[in-house]
């Protein structure tokens, strides 16, 4: 965009870069985040609403997590797009160079990043997305937790057999210390 626009690489696109990064990937982690999601509850739900005829074949779960996403996140991100561009239209009004500049490197961003989200994202979704327990943590946090849950009740047995050596040690001392004073 630097070398369309004519513009020599200096402060001012270097920090506009740097504060767009994160926006540049804003609306696929949105729609990435709500994707993994999508309940069974959901999936049912849609399996409900969309009654399966000839000449509607049965979709895939990926796909229809890829409709709940559109249905309940579209509208969402289409308005923080929608907003976005806004600002940025208005940053091109400005005389001052650095917000005209910030406002092209925005507007672009802002462009971009939707259309890559909508139209390369979520169909990549459909055809390759997780499904179910795949590539999930939950399975394995279960086990992690299950052994530290497992672990400390081992520690606390530990703790009391330990607890339990130590009394039986000072009872011990105890009783030899009354043995030399009975004896007097």
């Amino acid at each position: 965009l630097v070398e369309l626009m004519g513009w020599e690489l200096g402060m001012i696109e270097s920090v506009s870069i740097t504060i767009l990064v994160g926006l540049s990937v804003d609306y696929v982690v949105h729609f990435a985040v709500h994707y993994n999601h999508v309940s069974v509850e959901m999936l049912e739900k849609f399996d409900k609403d969309h009654a399966k005829s000839e000449d509607n074949p049965e979709p895939s779960e990926r796909q229809k997590r890829v409709y709940e996403v559109v249905s309940d996140m579209g509208p969402t991100v289409l308005g923080g797009a929608a907003t976005s561009i806004g600002a940025a239209l208005i940053l091109l009004c400005t005389w001052i160079q650095f917000f005209y500049k910030f406002g092209i490197f925005f507007l672009v961003t802002i462009l971009f990043s939707y259309i890559f989200s909508m139209l390369f994202f979520l169909p990549l979704m459909s055809l390759v997305g997780p499904q179910q327990e795949f590539l999930s943590f939950r399975p394995f946090l279960a086990k992690y937790l299950a052994c530290l849950r497992t672990d400390k009740e081992a520690q606390e047995a530990r703790d009391i057999e330990m607890t339990k050596r130590q009394e039986e040690e000072k009872e011990g001392e105890e009783k030899q210390d009354k043995k030399p004073e009975e004896a007097v």
